[in-house]
């Protein structure tokens, strides 16, 4: 079966291949006299970049970069050059072609009509290979309905299909069968290895700061490497080169403040955005429940772009993020006791226990892009990125006498873990000809893992205030390991005559560790073929590897989880995903993608049965297996993008499984993974009444999750006949034996908008779990004890479900000037 798959496989990569060839050779590519129109394209109001604008002539096309800038290939003479984008008026350049010509676009905004945002046809004709690859605007992310009325990016991801989440109501992500630790986040090019707060309440994008975000899924464009299952590539404001603007946004929980504008008008801008909990509404909240939790958090993110003329840009950007959880609560009890004389006293005993945990991410980048002469396009950047949790606990017990006497008692624990990438990266694009642009580059990166240190303080005082002992006792380290990763990639693609599209790609990468190598191609391939202008059938294969591992504490996405890289023993992460699907556009309003998946997934990480990350951090690798992953599925989508009403419908039907070969985990049979979901469905709906009122409405449908239930115990039967007691054990059946109910919710919210002269106010009410479904966030094992009526006894075991968030209001207030 597994060599008849392998046969499959490579005669797909032979057909993709054979096309490719074919296309590199078609007489299209034999024209001669090609001028280069290149220049970037800008938005009239703030002079911010727009991605993805289509440039056109004919049958010429070019699409502007994450930075903006575009290339069109064209023959000499006269031409009708157009510039389209979402939502923006198209422009018209007649221009006569002798040579190269560097021109700017400028799109002015368009009007919404009813309210919703309109889409030019050209975008919806736009010849695009990228198979699985979703753009999501910054707006759409501001209209999801979320908990706590707090816009959430990782949560508008859950809506994709193929997406999913890990608890009800948290950011986790787990894509195509994939775990959370799977998926590159990029922030303006730099990894972020945790990309939430409060424990995966909030996503780590401040929704204010974001300009847009592309989901790859599918096919892998060849410059992206290092996980397996996605990139989600989130680009945020270079900041509004015509005049300052910024907004304040308050809720019941966060706080908002976004500020953006020129330090030199057109040529150096700036935006930075900072948010945080409402300690204002949430401390005294706390104080009042006497509750002995406390946690906050605060981001700012901020970016500084300096343009010295057509060619070149500086570009600057800046992430800091830290979460804090506390706890503290203290146990008085008074005793009576006798003193040495035989005369009766008091004394009071206390117990304090105290817990505190920091943890978040800082990055840095310094970006230079280049034009040379709009053939050639640059892109050379430095990046640092930093994870880090710091977590103390204390225990102190302290006893006073009536004579004045005392004893105490302490004890500290002290824990730490972090990760540091230190990244150089070259990427360049080249328009070969009008149907025909390459994409090659290099990269290094230095990985420094951190993963664990932990100290024991103890000491001890008696009689007075005496110092007796005192002692510090570091255990559980785990040694620095340093990891270095370099990747070379090229990226073809290809256009012929508005039909045939393709992209071919090779990245070869080299990562080194603890003196040992491990090498790795990944061929990258997809294809499309339009049938009719509107519907067209998509093919793709990526090959992706990952060489750190993620050793997680629960379902939840958690600060205490360690990254940690591959050794001698554990080996990288490989995957293969195959993929295929149709794409389909109604009446210049309606749009179906209809996708099929299969990913195999070698080397994924489990626990041994009956092993935790808390059992022996130490020595980590004793307690993990390496297996194989089968994921495979079908993905509907489909969207309305004009009209008083729009939305979007997505489900997803899959079925993933792990298998551990050698017998460690579940007996070496096939068992599912923990987030196999079998149905999700998600439907977003927006309704404008007008400019000023929007009605927003979420509903969501997932199958359980996967989990281990023990049913009933086992009696192990003492064989010396002595007398003693015969032992009870948990029998399990099987790994993830036991599918959690599903679980479903409307969220709904709506926006009351009015603009004055001195700005613009929004007014936002809504609802999360509207009809207070109990969903399962997570499942306990509970048992009863029964005499049966012969006066033996045995257990009943149960499960009894919790939820953490039923129904809950928000209200936000935006102000922007």
């Amino acid at each position: 079966m597994g060599s008849e798959r392998n046969n499959r496989l490579r005669a797909f990569v032979l057909a993709i291949a054979l096309l490719y060839c074919g296309a590199c050779f078609h007489p299209v590519h034999a024209q001669q006299s090609v001028c280069k129109l290149s220049g970037y394209v800008t938005a009239e109001e703030s002079g911010e970049c727009l991605i993805g604008a289509v440039i056109w002539s004919g049958e010429n096309w070019a699409t502007s970069n994450e930075y903006g800038f575009y290339s069109l290939n064209l023959q000499g003479g006269e031409h009708t050059v157009k510039c389209s984008y979402l939502g923006r008026e198209s422009e018209d350049l007649k221009i006569i072609i002798k040579g190269d010509v560097r021109h700017n676009f400028v799109m002015f905004s368009v009007e919404s009509i009813n309210g919703a945002f309109i889409e030019d046809e050209i975008v919806r004709k736009l010849p695009s290979a990228y198979m699985g690859a979703l753009d999501i605007p910054s707006e759409f992310v501001k209209q999801m309905p979320t908990v706590l009325g707090e816009p959430d990016l990782l949560k508008t991801v859950q809506k994709m299909p193929g997406v999913q989440s890990g608890v009800e109501g948290f950011s986790g992500i787990y894509v195509r069968g994939g775990g959370s630790e799977e998926n590159l986040m990029l922030l303006d090019g730099a990894p972020l290895y945790n990309s939430t707060h409060v424990f995966g309440l909030f996503s780590s994008f401040n929704p204010e700061s974001i300009k847009q975000v592309t989901l790859y899924k599918g096919f892998f464009p060849a410059k992206y490497g290092g996980r397996t299952s996605s990139v989600i590539d989130v680009r945020t404001k270079e900041g509004n080169t015509k005049k300052l603007k910024g907004s304040v946004s308050a809720g019941l929980f966060n706080a908002r403040f976004n500020l953006e504008g020129p330090i030199v008008k057109d040529r150096t801008s700036f935006s930075l955005s900072v948010r945080g909990l409402n300690s204002l509404v949430l401390y005294p909240v706390f104080k009042l429940a006497k509750s002995p939790y406390y946690f906050a958090f605060y981001d700012l993110t901020g970016k500084l772009t300096h343009r010295f003329g057509n060619s070149d840009r500086l570009v600057i950007s800046a992430y800091h993020g830290r979460d804090f959880f506390d706890y503290q609560q203290s146990k008085s009890k008074v005793f009576s006791y006798r003193d040495e004389n035989d005369y009766p006293c008091a004394g009071m005993k206390t117990d304090t226990e105290q817990y505190y945990m920091r943890w978040g991410n800082t990055m840095a980048s310094v970006r230079w892009n280049h034009s040379f002469g709009g053939k050639l396009f640059s892109d050379l950047s430095f990046s640092w990125t930093n994870y880090r949790k710091r977590e103390k606990s204390s225990k102190l017990n302290e006893i006073i006498l009536s004579d004045a006497d005392s004893d105490s008692g302490s004890k500290i624990c002290l824990n730490s873990s972090d990760i540091s990438d230190f990244n150089l990266n070259w990427d360049l694009e080249y328009s070969l000809t009008p149907s025909q642009s390459l994409g090659f580059g290099l990269m290094h990166t230095l990985h420094c893992y951190n993963p664990e240190s932990y100290l024991i303080q103890k000491n001890s005082v008696f009689e007075g205030g005496e110092d007796q002992s005192s002692e510090s006792l570091p255990v559980n380290t785990i040694i620095s390991i340093k990891g270095r990763e370099s990747s070379l990639y090229f990226q073809d693609d290809i256009n012929i005559a508005g039909r045939f599209n393709a992209s071919v790609g090779l990245r070869a990468t080299l990562f080194s560790v603890s003196g040992k190598y491990y090498p790795s191609l990944e061929p990258r391939l997809t294809a499309e073929y339009k049938i009719l202008q509107s519907l067209s059938v998509k093919a793709a294969y990526s090959r992706m590897s990952q060489y750190s591992h993620l050793l997680a504490s629960g379902s939840m996405s958690l600060p205490t989880d360690l990254w940690v890289p591959i050794t001698k023993n554990i080996k990288p992460i490989f995957s293969n995903i195959v993929s295929a699907g149709l794409s389909y556009s109604l009446a210049d309003m309606w749009d179906f993608f209809l996708e099929a998946y299969y990913k195999k997934e070698k080397n994924v990480l489990e626990y041994k049965d009956g092993r935790t990350i808390f059992t022996e951090s130490g020595d980590w690798e004793k307690s993990v297996e390496m297996g194989t992953g089968e994921s495979k599925g079908v993905e509907l989508y489909a969207r309305k993008t004009k009209g008083k009403l729009t939305g979007m419908l997505s489900y997803t039907l899959s079925k993933t499984d792990r298998v551990f070969p050698d017998g460690t985990i579940n007996g070496g049979k096939p068992f599912p993974f923990t987030y196999d979901r079998r149905h999700v469905i998600d439907i977003f709906a927006k309704y404008s009444f007008n400019d000023r009122i929007s009605l927003n409405a979420s509903w969501n449908y997932s199958s359980g999750n996967m989990m281990t239930v023990s049913w009933r115990n086992v009696q192990l039967i003492n064989p010396n006949g002595n007398g003693e007691r015969n032992t009870a054990y948990p029998y399990i059946s099987g790994r993830n034996n036991y599918r959690l109910p599903p679980s479903h919710r409307l969220d709904a919210s709506v926006s009351f908008r009015k603009e004055k002269r001195r700005g613009e106010r929004i007014w936002t009410f809504g609802v999360y779990n509207l009809y207070a479904a109990r969903n399962p966030n997570w499942v306990v094992i509970d048992s009863d004890a029964v005499v049966d009526e012969d006066g033996t006894g045995h257990s009943d075991v149960y499960l009894s479900k919790r939820t953490f968030l039923t129904i809950v209001p928000s209200f936000s207030y935006t102000f922007i000037f």
